[in-house]
């Protein structure tokens, strides 16, 4: 539970609102206790044939601790005009208590509400964090996170500490405040009954603490298996197209039935201790209230009874005796005979007056038990949100880049627009959890305005090179440096401000055109991106479409044909109008007419810029300024292509066959 109340300390951001949510339950509290005390007074008048409810009032009110206050009951009552008739007395009582409920209900409204809205925002704010902290982790660690566990997390978990943020603003406290409340009035009443309730409830207390274990455990296997689900899902629905041509629906119809069976699995497990909670604190609680009452009938039969006999037989032998003894005068027999009756008359009175408060003792405990049912469930719930606590808890521990974020310090020096060479000085980098490196004593240097492809074969460590200037990735050994300054000791949003990325993988999300252009760039204005678009030529298919660029492209651009989509990629890159442009065979979705008229306005947009291209296609690397050809995470060889013909014999043999053959 160390994890949720953590969390549950952002509540804290909502003091005020806390402080009135308290002022809240305050008043539904007050009234709550005000209400039992008029019920008592309803319920002696109906037990006692003689007195009203304004003589009941009198005497309560002076009794109570109000009559630190209200020093003269009577004076009180009658300059408030209460009716000294029992209708009257009753009918006022009955307005009177209808008048509590109303206002005890106002507060519990306000309560409840305000509570409400700090959980919802509490929640908001914790999911914001989420995500915060999983688009700024770091590349190395986004492998450790599935998309469908880190979607379970932000959505489901979050809204499962939801239920627990409410628990513990509304429900439970309500619930906990009132017990207390009606506990401390039935110990004032009585506190023989009360004690023997109270060792009920410290076995219910164990018993309660045993099943929340229970759910605890059970619900985080549930979110694991519902977070594999989500994942799995997404994968699914996403490559589609895949699975449909592959005739996969069987086995991924498969897949889903086997972790469906672990969902439901997970969720079996806390069905017993779910199912058991709430009958078992509710027979428990029923057994303390049983115990409680057999008390009080004992007092309630025996000791009352035995004090209103004896008084009834003093009466009796005083009338007796005035009747034998010829010497008393009347007046002498009389006042004997009264002082006898008004002996009698209270001890009814007492009688009277202590079944009345063994009922009200009754009721209380009968309402705290009340409120001990619905704790059971409402623990079960708290215990859902603390395993929902640690799965958030996970992703908020994780590091984050060293980027700029919401007035933080900026750490490092701010790197200039590039303007003079790039570096790689003895590089060698390793994936997390990797055998064997992935780049080995990496020697580079490209100067400004240069073209640089780099080829070689499927895990030469093409793309984790250039990783590396995007600081993507950190190196394990060596430096990469940007006109003289390691990018290591510069902002990191500085560095990435100088660069734009054209993957072979097109990355667009769902929106319009011009949403996705304009992606991380919004200072641009429209005819800059049009102009952008002409460049890339994506307008000779824009302008065709219904609503031109605020046209709805889907979800990953699935309106859109490939090489539609790789020019948008290509016109955002030119928008960006970056230092350094990276092109990882950004042309292999474009057909050979459309690869001519994209390559040349690349060309012409990486005049002036130095530009790193990683390239299967032949006419792409024969206009590099100069190739560097990589195997098994070294660079072999670095010349131009008439060169490197001569030179270097992997060079020839991927010209021998990716190169000339992907050139077609």
């Amino acid at each position: 539970m160390r994890e949720f109340w953590r969390l549950a300390r952002h509540m804290l951001y909502y003091r005020k609102l806390l402080i009135l949510a308290a002022c809240g339950l305050l008043i539904d509290t007050i009234f709550a206790g005000i209400g039992m005390g008029g019920l008592l007074v309803v319920i002696e008048q109906f037990l006692s044939e003689e007195r009203v409810a304004y003589d009941v009032l009198v005497e309560k009110l002076s009794a109570w601790p109000i009559n630190q206050v209200i020093t003269d009951p009577a004076a009180f009552l009658d300059t408030i005009r209460f009716p000294h008739s029992a209708f009257g007395g009753f009918a006022t009582m009955m307005i009177v208590l209808l008048t509590i409920v109303l206002l005890g209900a106002s507060g519990r409204f306000l309560h409840i509400y305000i509570a409400m809205t700090v959980s919802l925002k509490t929640v908001a704010n914790i999911r914001r964090k989420v995500f915060q902290r999983l688009v700024h982790m770091p590349m190395a660690i986004t492998g450790d996170v599935k998309t469908g566990d880190a979607l379970s997390r932000i959505m489901g978990d979050c809204g499962n500490l939801k239920g627990g943020f409410n628990t513990i603003t509304s429900k439970t406290l309500r619930s906990l405040v009132q017990a207390f409340l009606f506990m401390g009035m039935s110990f004032y009443i009585e506190w023989r009954m009360t004690l023997a309730f109270i060792f009920v409830l410290l076995f219910i207390g164990i018993v309660v603490r045993q099943i929340g274990r229970i759910v605890r455990r059970a619900t985080r296997e549930n979110l694991i298996a519902s977070a594999d689900m989500t994942s799995m899902l997404q994968q699914v629905l996403i490559w589609i197209r895949v699975v449909k041509v592959y005739e996969g629906e069987g086995v991924e119809r498969r897949r889903f039935n086997r972790i469906n069976r672990e969902v439901v699995a997970a969720e079996m497990k806390a069905r017993t201790a779910r199912s058991l909670s709430s009958p078992l604190i509710e027979s428990i609680a029923m057994v303390g209230i049983v115990v409680s009452g057999c008390v009080a009938a004992y007092l309630i039969y025996n000791l009352a009874p035995a004090n209103a006999a004896v008084a009834e037989a003093a009466l009796e032998q005083v009338q007796q005796a005035v009747a034998a003894d010829a010497s008393l005068t009347a007046e002498q027999g009389a006042a004997m005979i009264a002082a006898a009756k008004d002996t009698y008359d209270q001890a009814l009175a007492e009688q009277i007056d202590l079944k009345t408060s063994l009922i009200g003792v009754i009721f209380s405990l009968g309402i705290v038990g009340g409120t001990i049912k619905p704790l059971s469930e409402l623990n079960n719930s708290m215990q859902v949100s603390a395993a929902a606590a640690v799965r958030i808890t996970e992703i908020l521990g994780l590091d984050v880049e060293p980027t700029v974020h919401h007035g933080s310090r900026p750490e490092g020096q701010r790197l200039p627009r590039h303007h003079q060479s790039i570096t790689f000085e003895n590089i060698t980098f390793s994936y997390p959890r990797a055998q064997h490196p992935s780049l080995y004593d990496i020697n580079l240097t490209v100067n400004q305005g240069e073209i640089c492809a780099i080829v070689g074969t499927n895990g030469s460590g093409k793309t984790t090179l250039l990783s590396l200037l995007a600081r993507l990735y950190e190196p394990e050994v060596g430096r990469v440096l940007i006109d003289g300054r390691d990018i290591a000791d510069c902002r990191l949003r500085s560095v990435r401000r100088q660069m734009a990325v054209v993957t072979q993988d097109t990355v667009l999300f769902d929106g319009t055109i011009a949403e996705n252009l304009l992606y991380g760039q919004s200072h641009r204005s429209r005819e800059q991106m049009i102009d952008a678009a002409c460049r890339a030529r994506a307008d000779e298919f824009v302008d065709d479409l219904p609503d031109g660029y605020d046209t709805h492209i889907g979800e990953l651009g699935s309106r859109l044909s490939g090489g539609q989509r790789q020019r948008l990629a290509i016109a955002r890159a030119i928008l960006r109008d970056p230092a350094i442009l990276i092109l990882d065979e950004a042309t292999s979705q474009i057909d050979a007419d459309s690869e001519a008229k994209i390559t040349a306005a690349v060309n012409e947009f990486a005049r002036d810029r130095t530009t790193f291209v990683i390239a299967h296609r032949l006419s792409t690397v024969v206009e590099a300024d100069s190739i560097v050809v990589m195997d098994a995470g070294r660079i072999i060889a670095r010349g131009t292509h008439k060169e490197l013909l001569e030179t270097c014999e992997l060079y020839q043999t991927l010209c021998r066959t990716q190169l000339q053959t992907l050139d077609g």
